[in-house]
Order: structure tokens, then sequence, then C-alpha cells
């Protein structure tokens, strides 16, 4: 969903005219998807260790699979609200895609535990080996 928000929001802007000149050409805007894309970027990212850490039996996957949801769960919402400031109000509209996935991102984000659960969940496991370790 955060790759697809991203792909809608750049074509939109890159279609959507506003004084003269598509929205995409605004510097304000071009930071506004930069972030997105960077949040993207940030949660891949970490999908990639915490598969890794998984994959090899790494004691820390707990901690990387509690940092992952945690990162999942800002990064969408982030580029869920963003995508959806970029739209307008076409993205309340029900033909709009975009706010559909803002929908289904709200109701993931509590899915196996919220976002404060794992921040949490991440912390005592973190702590947890480094008082293991000591």
């Amino acid at each position: 969903m955060m790759r697809r928000l991203n792909e809608l929001t750049i074509a939109y802007t890159g279609q959507r005219r506003q004084f003269g000149s598509a929205l995409s050409d605004f510097q304000v805007l071009q930071h506004t998807m930069a972030d997105m894309h960077v949040a993207f970027e940030l949660a891949t990212s970490l999908l990639y260790a915490a598969a890794i850490h998984l994959r090899d039996g790494n004691p820390m996957a707990s901690e990387y699979l509690a940092a992952l949801k945690v990162r999942c769960d800002r990064s969408a919402r982030e580029i869920a609200h963003s995508a959806f400031q970029l739209h307008g109000a076409i993205a309340t509209t029900d033909e709009c895609e975009v706010g559909h996935h803002l929908k289904r991102i709200v109701v993931l984000a509590q899915k196996f535990g919220g976002t404060e659960f794992h921040l949490d969940r991440f912390c005592r496991l973190r702590d947890n080996r480094i008082d293991n370790a000591a």
C-alpha cells in the first residue's frame, strides 16, 4: 500500500495543474513526496533486515520484528496522510483509491497489536538482551 500510495501521488501531482504548473513542479510538494519515498524505504530496509535475522535464527529477530511493526505503522500513516493531503478533496471520494488505502492502514495498525504495544515490546526485548549480556 505504501508503494501504491507513492505511485498514485506522483502520477496525480504530475497531471494536476495549479497556477499554470503541474503540482509536482512545486518544491514544497516535491519535498513531501521525497519524505514519502524515504518513509517507504525505511520500512522496506527494516523488513529485509528482520527477514534476514528471522531466517538465520538470530536471537534479535524478535526485536527486529517489533521494530518493523512500529516502523511500518508509522511510515504507512505518514505516507497515507501525505497522499491524502496532496490529493485534496478528491481523496475523500469513493472513486479515489487513496482514501481506501488510508482506511486499510488505520485498521492494519491495530492488527497483531498496535504501535505502542510493539514499541514497548521492543524496549523490553532490548533491555532483557542487554541485562543478560551484562
